[in-house]
């Protein structure tokens, strides 16, 4: 069994195949390990089956052998994307069957839920009440982003994806070519592929319908890439704005339009982790671990105002590279990872972006924790 990432998570497997002519079915164990109570999160797995799909075969999701709401789609000859959504307790475990073949009902999938729109200047995905709207080429990483009431990211701000190759300036981004992995009622992604000399890269998107975030995997080989960002401008009201970090338990501050604060972890850091503020050219530390006292930097920030808050969580910060959050009273967001000369494994950067009302204990839902720890799924053992 193996267990691998996407938007919560992509399991790739071969499943067993029954006596011909009967229905096939694969079972799925859904596992909470973060020990978090969780409420309609979003699970999303890859299953590649023994045999090729042929256009007479149905599919569906069962739960304790009733069919439930998921979206199924063939995204290649023996491939199939599952998308559905579970509220289990801390550490529980659920089992699901997947069920295909001619003889099998389709299963159910919700009547409503999100639409993606797309021509020559702009990709617009609707969930809800949030819109999101980005460029074909990633033009930046967002054109705006927005509900039925605010804004979250202005349209016409800077924003978006920058690499700096080792030794040479940091340059922004831009894809040759874009690509819709899957789309329907509970989700959609879209993937990115960009080229600049021996380095390749691609960036995969995904919008669950269930939370109002998006989830980012950035992938780059070739070349020799010494760090990888991400840059938000974000719309904000009033002075001072407020900044909560997840390190330690969590750190909280105010900032004024001239004033930073940054989280950063890694190998280079000498306590480990620590956050810095202050104005831009004059950092001081603000929070340090105690020596010899056991604390991680969890990797996750809130940005807010009194109207709107935006959360982003990186996985893995800090374990591998030097990473950093850092956060502007102007409303700047920014993601990190700077990799060390002789790190050869693939340059990879993984976070979400979580656009909610504020207060945040009220409009979000879901914890920075349980948003960067998802749901495991793996293949069953009958």
């Amino acid at each position: 069994m193996t267990t691998t990432r996407f938007l919560v998570l992509v399991v790739l497997v071969t499943a067993p195949r029954l006596v011909a002519g009967e229905p096939e079915s694969i079972e799925l164990i859904v596992r909470e390990t973060a020990g978090l109570r969780r409420f309609g999160y979003p699970i999303h797995v890859t299953l590649t089956l023994p045999r090729a799909i042929d256009k007479r075969d149905n599919f569906r999701l069962l739960a304790d052998g009733k069919p439930i709401e998921a979206q199924v789609r063939i995204v290649g000859d023996r491939t199939i994307a599952i998308d559905w959504n579970a509220s289990p307790g801390p550490l529980e475990k659920a089992t699901y069957t997947v069920e295909y073949g001619d003889k099998v009902p389709a299963g159910p999938e919700p009547r409503a839920g999100m639409t993606l729109e797309q021509n020559k200047d702009r990709v617009t995905v609707r969930s809800g009440g949030m819109v999101y709207t980005m460029n074909p080429r990633l033009l930046g990483l967002f054109d705006e982003v927005r509900d039925a009431k605010k804004t979250f990211v202005p349209v016409g701000k800077s924003s978006g994806l920058r690499l700096r190759p080792r030794g040479r300036a940091s340059a922004p981004i831009r894809a040759a070519d874009m690509k819709i992995v899957r789309q329907g009622p509970l989700a959609c992604g879209l993937r990115w592929a960009h080229e600049n000399g021996a380095i390749r890269g691609t960036v995969e998107m995904t919008f669950p319908r269930s939370k109002s975030w998006v989830e980012v995997l950035w992938t780059i080989s070739g070349g020799d890439v010494e760090e990888m960002g991400a840059d938000l401008s974000l719309s904000l009201e009033g002075s001072p704005v407020l900044a909560d970090f997840g390190a330690g338990s969590m750190v909280y501050t105010t900032l004024k339009k001239d004033e930073v604060a940054h989280l950063q972890a890694g190998t280079n850091v000498r306590s480990g982790w620590a956050v810095l503020s202050g104005k831009t050219d004059g950092l001081r530390p603000f929070v340090s671990p105690v020596p010899g006292k056991a604390s991680k930097a969890e990797g996750w920030a809130h940005l807010m105002d009194a109207r709107r808050c935006t959360a982003v969580a990186v996985a893995d910060f800090g374990s591998r590279a030097e990473d950093r959050i850092a956060l502007t009273g102007a409303g700047t967001m920014t993601v990190a990872r700077r990799f060390a000369a002789d790190d050869k494994k693939p340059r990879t950067l993984r976070f979400w972006l979580h656009f909610v009302d504020a207060p945040v204990h009220v409009g979000a839902l879901t914890s920075p924790q349980a948003m960067m720890a998802p749901l495991k799924v793996t293949i069953g053992v009958k």
